[in-house]
Order: structure tokens, then sequence, then C-alpha cells
């Protein structure tokens, strides 16, 4: 990315890590190490890098608007990887809601069907009233 802003805009660059290899703090004398100390101390003009952007580094430090949030840490299972299937989401009920929630399915199925069937507005090849104006059909 920076090549491509100095080709196009024509000025250098030198690319430096920090000598301790740190992000940065600010401590209670309002002295700063890291990336966060050479931009305090004009060793470097621009740092780029995941900063957090905290009320401390922002009164010494200027911070341009983030354009993505990432999350500083996953947690994550480190052992096998548990078998998945289709299915998985009813793991945590018991047999009694599984059965509940299958009736249930067919139950609304067939009410919705029945509703259809009976509906004034479904939907047939007969689009036309008798007085020869099309009809609209709710579907």
């Amino acid at each position: 990315m920076m090549e491509l802003l100095r080709n196009q805009m024509g000025f250098t660059y030198n690319m430096l890590e920090p000598p301790d290899l740190k992000y940065g703090s600010i401590n209670e004398h309002g002295e700063g190490n890291g990336m966060v100390g050479q931009l305090m101390d004009c060793q470097a003009d621009l740092a780029a890098a995941a900063f957090a952007i905290t009320l401390t580094r922002s009164r010494y430090i200027h911070f341009t608007k983030p354009y993505i949030d990432v999350p500083k840490s996953l947690l994550g299972y480190k052992g096998e990887a548990a078998a998945t299937s289709l299915w998985a989401f009813l793991n945590p009920f018991d047999f009694t809601t599984k059965l509940v929630i299958a009736a249930s399915f067919f139950v609304v199925s067939f009410v919705f069907a029945m509703l259809g069937r009976l509906s004034p507005y479904r939907q047939s090849d007969e689009l036309e009233s008798t007085d020869g104006r099309q009809r609209s059909a709710v579907v």
C-alpha cells in the first residue's frame, strides 16, 4: 500500500520497527515506549498497527477513524474436532421438546395449506372476472 502511494504521490519513506518491539504505552510521567513513544518523540510520522484507541493514547497522538473493529482475542477448543450433524441445533433439547417441534412443523404446514385453499385471493387459472376485467391475485 505504501509503495502504491509513494509511486502516485512521489515521496520517500523508511519502515522501521520500535527497538522494544511493542505497540507502546504511556507511563504516569507522560513518557511513551514502543511505537507510541516513537510518535511522541517525532522519530516516526506514521504508525500502522492494530492499536487500541485509549483515552491516554489519544491525549498524545492522533488516530484516524477505525474502519473495522476486530476482537483482540478468540477462544477455541484445542482438542479434536467434534463430529457435527445437520440436526446439531436440536441437541440441547430433550425428547419431548423435539417431538413438539416436529409436531408444530406439521400443524403449521397443514394450517397454511388450509388457509391457502380457503382464501378468496388464492392463485388460480381463472384470473378474469365475469365482466371481463382482470382480477389481481395475492400470492
